[in-house]
């Protein structure tokens, strides 16, 4: 069974093959330019000991959905008629 995120539903590895890696020595040394970088899209997966620890993404691709998209399914079986 594939690992999937929790909320979004995206496979694990659809994001991972997306993203470039950096360590976390080059995130502490060049900060300023990932920043800018992630501002124009790139997606970041930052690696310590050759393990991921944490992931850098443009802020306005969102993390989790809104409540909106969550509930749409959900509002939309509640207006169905029942069995």
């Amino acid at each position: 069974m594939p690992v999937v995120l929790a909320l979004t539903g995206i496979p694990w590895r659809c994001l991972i093959e997306t993203m470039t890696d950096v360590t976390s020595k080059v995130l502490h040394e060049k900060t300023g330019q990932l920043l800018d970088r992630a501002r124009k899209g790139e997606r970041f997966r930052v690696l310590r000991a050759g393990r991921t620890e944490a992931f850098l993404i443009p802020a306005q691709d969102a993390a989790d959905p809104e409540w909106k998209e969550l509930l749409a399914d959900v509002w939309k079986a509640q207006k169905e008629p029942g069995p």
